[in-house]
């Protein structure tokens, strides 16, 4: 049986992704409450295959987001293969408490909620202050993510069609 990781649709997914993260977006706006589709599409593929599958989709995405976003080298490779270890592992946790509808959503917002956490950190690093007017800027662009991650999950659910279920019991 075909796995879908080793499938072509899944990239292709991933790399519309990344031209909307580095081309469109940029283009259209700067505003602080765009979202990044590449991370959306790691964590929706850490949930919908599973953590390593969620693992190299990250380091794949991370890399070319590195090399196209002038950003610190490694930010986006560690953030995205840190989210797709993170949407597997709460797919997986969810799904044993019986939580299925709400684990998009709660595997959003808590990777979205540590990327914000980082990069305030990164930020106050790099400049010696730290501003408290950004926080509700964070909660906003934590709450858009985990209703974007819960929209694409459910889209790339549908799309890709997953052959079969990684929450199925495997027989012995």
């Amino acid at each position: 049986m075909r796995r879908r990781f080793f499938s072509v649709r899944p990239f292709l997914l991933l790399l519309a992704s990344l031209i909307a993260d580095t081309v469109l977006l940029p283009m259209v706006s700067q505003h602080w409450l765009l979202p990044t589709f590449t991370l959306i599409s790691v964590i929706s593929f850490g949930l919908l295959f599973n953590r390593s599958a969620g693992v190299w989709y990250g380091l794949i995405g991370g890399i070319i987001m590195d090399v196209s976003v002038n950003a610190a080298v490694g930010q986006w490779t560690l953030a995205c293969a840190l989210y797709g270890f993170v949407g597997g592992v709460i797919g997986d946790r969810m799904q044993q408490m019986g939580w299925r509808e709400l684990m998009p959503g709660i595997s959003g917002a808590v990777c979205r909620l540590a990327f914000e956490i980082v990069m305030l950190i990164y930020v106050f690093l790099v400049s010696i202050q730290f501003d408290v007017a950004l926080l509700p800027q964070l909660l906003a662009r934590v709450a858009l993510e985990a209703v974007l991650v819960s929209v694409f999950y459910r889209f790339y659910n549908r799309l890709l069609k997953p052959v079969r279920s990684r929450y199925a019991r495997r027989r012995a």
